[in-house]
């Protein structure tokens, strides 16, 4: 039994690594090739319009705005939550 699972464990690895190998050799292909995959090349002329935070700010302002949406609006876009609740 344990037999049995520890190569089924030891396939599943060798697959996983086998493909990442061929994914890293193809993102090494693209990138010889000048194919690179990026999002979009940094600068202004690609810069996201971003507003000031506050409810005044805002096309459609909600009725309702406490100190928690405030810390929210600041936030944003940034990946971190807010630490002030």
């Amino acid at each position: 039994m344990i037999g049995h699972l520890a190569r089924r464990i030891a396939v599943a690895v060798i697959a996983g690594v086998i493909v990442r190998e061929l994914s890293l050799a193809a993102e090494r292909r693209r990138m010889r090739r000048g194919k690179r995959r990026l999002a979009l090349p940094a600068g202004p002329k690609n810069a996201s319009k971003v507003r000031d935070a506050g409810p005044g700010q805002m096309r459609n302002p909600p009725k309702d705005w406490d100190r928690v949406d405030e810390a929210n609006d600041e936030s944003f876009p940034a990946s971190d939550p807010p630490g002030g609740y």
